[in-house]
């Protein structure tokens, strides 16, 4: 008896200064004190829905309502770490086309509004969005090319690709980022875009802002025509809750002519806001006459 009470002793010193049951890790045996075999701690992974909850939402919406954005620090820094697998849109294009395009059936089957394209739309072609008088004219078009499956381009200001992982997003959709202070050799960037891809397609609003203005911007006209692309006149028509495009038109050089085809498609129809739709008209027009 006074043996076996002897011997149970001696166990208890020993496993206070060793580590009696081994560590088994990857397929390796570690023994030792438990200093030696303490484990470094794994570096922590990227997960999207963390970073998404760390979103300061009222700093973000302080920010659009005041022309610019504060974002959480810590989002900040996440936003750093995201791998371009999940922002460049060609990784997972094919997937995410799939998903893309059944958010875009879901919204039409909930949706007041109607889809009715008049004509298909070219594997090339420059579509114009108008009258643009509203953020829904963008979510529309967004849910159109998104519903058809087909990539796209547009203009977005700087500002808002600058916001830590919305900016991201926005520009794996296809936005193309312009600096409004400084949009120097933009026409000739998004040119050199179109020769460069088989595929372009390019969603622009030609009015440039969602106000009432006399002019529309020349942009949309240099772009088609230094790329050699069709013209199609999208449309948001707030009248008939419809949105879609008409049959495209190649510009024929003679820019009041192109422009009286483009006045005739839109003649009727107006905005989500009626008093913000204007007339399809270019500065340029007024003086070459």
């Amino acid at each position: 008896m006074r043996t076996n009470s002897l011997h149970r002793r001696a166990m208890r010193v020993e496993s206070d200064t060793t580590v009696c049951s081994p560590l088994l890790a990857d397929g390796l045996e570690l023994t030792g004190t438990p200093s030696q075999a303490e484990e470094r701690p794994a570096p922590p992974e990227f997960d999207l829905r963390t970073v998404l909850r760390q979103l300061n939402s009222k700093s973000l919406i302080s920010g659009f309502n005041q022309g610019y954005f504060r974002v959480n620090p810590t989002l900040k820094s996440a936003a750093a770490r995201i791998p371009r697998t999940l922002c460049d849109g060609s990784t997972r294009e094919r997937n995410n086309m799939g998903l893309r395009k059944a958010l875009a059936h879901l919204v039409m089957r909930v949706s007041r509004w109607t889809f009715t394209p008049g004509h298909p739309l070219p594997e090339r072609c420059v579509v114009l969005g108008a009258p643009h008088t509203s953020n829904w004219d963008g979510f529309y078009m967004v849910v159109a090319m998104w519903a058809l499956q087909r990539p796209f381009y547009f203009l977005v200001k700087k500002s808002l690709t600058d916001v830590p992982v919305i900016g991201r997003f926005v520009q794996a959709i296809g936005g193309i980022p312009v600096d409004r202070e400084n949009a120097g050799h933009l026409v000739e960037r998004v040119i050199a875009l179109a020769q460069s891809s088989e595929t372009f397609v390019l969603v622009i609003a030609p009015k440039g802002t969602r106000s009432i203005r006399p002019y529309w911007k020349s942009g949309f006209y240099r772009i088609a025509q230094g790329a050699n692309l069709p013209v199609v006149p999208g449309f948001i028509d707030g009248g008939q809750r419809r949105y879609g495009w008409g049959a495209p038109i190649e510009l024929s050089g003679n820019q009041s002519k192109d422009m009286d085809a483009i006045r005739a498609f839109y003649a009727g129809i107006i905005g989500i806001h009626p008093e913000k739709t204007c007339v399809p008209r270019l500065r340029s027009e007024e003086a070459g006459s």
